[in-house]
């Protein structure tokens, strides 16, 4: 059996500053990665928007899906590449990526229903549970293991770890979240109120776009502070 090497995480303020400087470094590719989602998403709301179609809005949702899947696991990819070695392939992060839809897919859907259980139950077992298979959907997704050994090594990977690995996800996503938060309520507040001037439908529309554009920053940097903590 493969042995497992479980090393000491690295303190917050390495977490957030390697993660802000991968994000600022490579900004260009995560574009590349994030945009066609969000442009995808746009285009849906517009739609659902002005002008609702049922036939469009499903062929929107199933592409939207596509899509979804397809940046998942480039943004992982890309990310860890920015984080461990600051050059990022954008191609070599493509490489491949349909062998491991199927694997990532079952993987996260089998640790989001454990960790659900868990928080049903109680919240603490719940947290437990998530922080074990923290790590398995990186496994499959950068490492292209199997299920099965994707879920046993998360679990060895988080032995001796957990609250480490609690606090500094905890303590990035306070760090990060409530400046975006207080961002995102401004500008969107803004467009809000100018798109009141004309209608109440392109108030809707420019919160949508504000809301996206705050996370075009945000979703690069909290991805790079996850894979450098499973790196």
């Amino acid at each position: 059996m493969e042995q497992t090497v479980v090393q000491n995480l690295p303190r917050i303020g390495e977490v957030l500053s390697v993660s802000v400087k991968a994000m600022r470094a490579n900004f260009g590719v995560y574009m590349k990665v994030i945009l066609p989602y969000f442009a995808v998403t746009l285009l849906q709301y517009i739609l659902q928007t002005f002008w609702d179609n049922q036939a469009i809005s499903v062929l929107l949702s199933i592409v939207l899906t596509v899509i979804g899947i397809w940046m998942t696991i480039l943004l992982t990819r890309v990310s860890y590449q920015a984080v461990t070695g600051g050059q990022v392939d954008f191609a070599a992060a493509q490489k491949g990526w349909g062998t491991v839809v199927v694997p990532m897919i079952v993987v996260g859907g089998l640790t989001a229903f454990i960790t659900m259980i868990g928080l049903v139950f109680l919240i603490v077992p719940g947290i437990i549970l998530g922080l074990m298979y923290f790590s398995a959907t990186y496994l499959v997704v950068v490492d292209n293991k199997k299920i099965g050994e994707s879920l046993s090594q998360s679990i060895q990977l988080s032995k001796g770890r957990k609250w480490d690995l609690f606090v500094r996800l905890f303590v990035s996503y306070i760090v990060v979240g409530i400046p975006a938060a207080i961002a995102g309520a401004i500008l969107v507040g803004l467009l809000m109120v100018l798109g009141n001037l004309y209608s109440e439908g392109l108030s809707q529309l420019l919160a949508m776009v504000g809301i996206l554009l705050v996370m075009l920053p945000v979703l690069p940097v909290m991805t790079n502070v996850e894979t450098y903590l499973f790196h």
